[in-house]
């Protein structure tokens, strides 16, 4: 049973993280589609919910970028699917590099039970190496989110060759903050081996609160809506 989704709400970001494999000139063609009707999705979800009497379903607001950067557009969103999410039946995130949050979106994210993660790369060293030199950006965006929310965010870390020559400082990061950490491992340069990815989460899993499952499998979904035009609904099972 489909209990999961993850809605990509737009294909732009205000950063040029190194490792990033949609942003680039390679890729330019293929982010400049079509625009969906993301309501339309979120009509098929609820009837998914209702017919299958789901007890939560997990729904994703992200990006092939940076998601904030249409924040009026996900704030919409949210509103539509209100009483889903006061009522428990569909829990919903979004991840955000952490450059473009403030107090305001905080709060509405917080009255409306949305999870909001932050893209963090450990140390200050390799994480400005990686993306743009935003580190202490970051990390005032997530001192903001403890004061709003009074516990630290969950946090996502890409690890690749660099990180893994800092694999004891990067743990030693993540550990004070006691959330719920995910590693993805960087592919192409600079990438690891899954061998050596698996090393570093065994590793981490002993001081970290690491999320773990089985590898995710993608399902795209495509689905018509009434103007003829098509969406693409991309499934995540575990």
């Amino acid at each position: 049973m489909i209990d999961r989704a993850c809605i990509s709400i737009n294909n732009r970001c205000n950063l040029n993280c190194s490792y990033c494999h949609f942003h680039t000139a390679e890729k330019a063609v293929y982010l400049a589609g079509k625009e969906m009707n993301v309501f339309s999705i979120l009509d098929n979800i609820m009837q998914h919910i209702n017919k299958y009497d789901i007890e939560v379903f997990k729904l994703g607001f992200v990006g092939n970028g940076e998601p904030l950067l249409d924040y009026e557009a996900l704030h919409e969103y949210i509103k539509y699917i209100s009483d889903y999410l006061s009522a428990n039946r569909i829990a919903a995130y979004t991840i955000t590099n952490g450059t473009l949050i403030t107090e305001k979106m905080l709060d509405f994210f917080k009255e409306n039970k949305v999870n909001v993660g932050f893209s963090i790369d450990g140390i200050p060293e390799i994480h400005n190496q990686l993306r743009c030199n935003t580190h202490s950006e970051v990390m005032k965006a997530i001192e903001l989110y403890h004061s709003v929310n009074g516990y630290y965010p969950s946090m996502n870390c890409t690890i690749g060759r660099d990180v893994l020559k800092k694999a004891e400082d990067t743990i030693a990061f993540f550990e004070p903050f006691g959330s719920r950490i995910t590693f993805s491992r960087m592919i192409g340069a600079g990438g690891i081996s899954l061998d050596q990815f698996h090393c570093f989460l065994d590793k981490a899993k002993q001081r970290l609160n690491v999320r773990t499952g089985g590898y995710d499998s993608v399902i795209n979904v495509v689905k018509k809506i009434k103007m003829g035009l098509s969406f693409v609904l991309h499934v995540v099972q575990t």
